[in-house]
């Protein structure tokens, strides 16, 4: 007597009931090895997303690099000229708006996962049409399960792609128009920084050992000083970019700490400097009125209408991280803490721009220079002119008219990434 088997043929009850037992018994073994394939496939993704991840404090020092750049040595100027009380509270709503916008694309990139998962669900050619209908039922009910419908991408959607996919083919071509502008230009005064802080300060065996202000030198040995520190920036930078964001972490974590001492000592030096040194000025124009009674500070305005044309873009683009979001927050090992980890960044920002651009507003007044790490130039350690300049004050002012020059360094892989 024979009797159908589940796979479309007839086996013998009594002879043959092993070998349809060893059937059985082999689809068996072969569903399981189906199905855990998946799950050491996801296991070993798993390690290697590990390896290329990382924490959220080395995430924060990567959006303190990209935000706490040269831009911040504009502040102090953007401060004397719009005022040392309408400059802070401008900054503030201004870093308000910014914290805002950025968790709307954390919340935007959450909502926009389930599209984009569609599309590449739609993209692949799926022989077996039940197979989809039981994925897609399958992933319907582990959808009902979950208690937050949205959760943040594990791979990385472009801020461009958001723009195609809420506002449509026009909508991303504007943005990308606009991105090219701002990234490219941001790239090329990168460069300039590098190349004209260098020049200016740091000599080269050039016609013996020469720097040059680029600005107002034209000659051909300053032009080859400049183009040389042009090359040795490319040479440095360009390996840079080549690597992904977690082989980054020892150098930004490094310019990270750079970054907090050399604006740390501009703020104290300031500082100190407002009670007990009227000498840290140009030669011509020293604190001579009140030499003998601090503070020696400056005729500063706390508001002014005609400054604000000067402090409206100091102030945007010192908070300005936003096109970059996907790709700083792709490595994040726990999604969770983006919302804190941004949102810390922000405060720490403005904190160093609020300090730094009042107490040199104050100290300064108009011989503000736009870059004010320019200023420490004429830092003499509470000496007056014509005597020399102690050690220690020298070592200051290295480590802080250099501050462009190197803060560039982690900036441009960051950007170009």
């Amino acid at each position: 007597m024979s009797t159908p088997s589940r796979y479309g043929t007839s086996v013998q009850s009594s002879d043959e009931g092993g070998l349809s037992a060893t059937i059985d018994s082999y689809h068996a073994d072969d569903r399981i090895s189906v199905e855990s394939a998946p799950k050491r496939q996801s296991h070993e993704n798993k390690s290697n997303n590990q390896a290329h991840t990382y924490g959220s404090f080395v995430a924060y020092c990567f959006c303190v690099n990209y935000i706490l750049g040269v831009g911040v040595l504009g502040v102090p100027n953007g401060f004397q000229k719009g005022g040392t009380i309408i400059g802070p509270v401008f900054l503030l709503i201004v870093t308000i708006f910014a914290a805002l916008v950025l968790n709307w694309i954390l919340e935007t990139l959450c909502r926009a996962t389930p599209f984009f998962k569609e599309q590449e669900e739609e993209s692949k050619h799926l022989q077996d049409e039940d197979v989809l209908r039981l994925d897609a039922s399958n992933n319907l009910i582990e959808i009902g399960e979950e208690k937050d419908l949205f959760h943040f991408p594990e791979r990385r959607y472009e801020m461009n792609e958001l723009c195609r996919l809420f506002l449509g083919r026009f909508g991303k071509i504007i943005y990308d128009i606009a991105l090219c502008f701002y990234l490219y230009g941001s790239l090329w005064s990168y460069s300039t920084v590098f190349a004209e802080s260098m020049a200016s300060h740091v000599p080269l065996p050039i016609n013996g050992w020469y720097t040059c202000n680029v600005n107002s030198d034209n000659s051909v040995s300053c032009d080859i000083l400049y183009k040389i520190y042009v090359g040795i920036y490319a040479l440095v930078v360009i390996p840079m970019t080549c690597l992904n964001l977690t082989e980054q972490k020892p150098v930004q974590i490094i310019l990270t700490i750079f970054r907090y001492v050399a604006l740390a000592l501009m703020i104290v030096v300031s500082f100190v400097s407002i009670f007990v040194d009227p000498y840290s000025r140009y030669p011509s124009n020293p604190h001579t009125a009140m030499e003998r009674h601090p503070p020696y500070v400056s005729k500063t305005s706390l508001a002014s209408g005609d400054g604000l044309f000067v402090l409206l873009p100091i102030c945007i683009y010192a908070q300005i991280l936003h096109h970059s979001v996907p790709g700083l927050s792709e490595p994040v090992r726990n999604k969770k803490h983006l919302p804190a980890i941004f949102t810390s960044t922000f405060i720490t920002t403005y904190l160093f721009y609020t300090l730094l651009g009042v107490t040199l507003a104050v100290y300064y007044g108009e011989n503000i220079q736009a870059p004010c790490s320019l200023n420490f130039g004429y830092y003499r350690g509470g000496k007056p002119f014509g005597m020399s300049t102690p050690i220690w004050a020298e070592f200051i002012i290295y480590l802080i008219i250099l501050f462009p020059a190197i803060d560039v360094l982690s900036a441009f892989p960051l950007v170009s990434y």
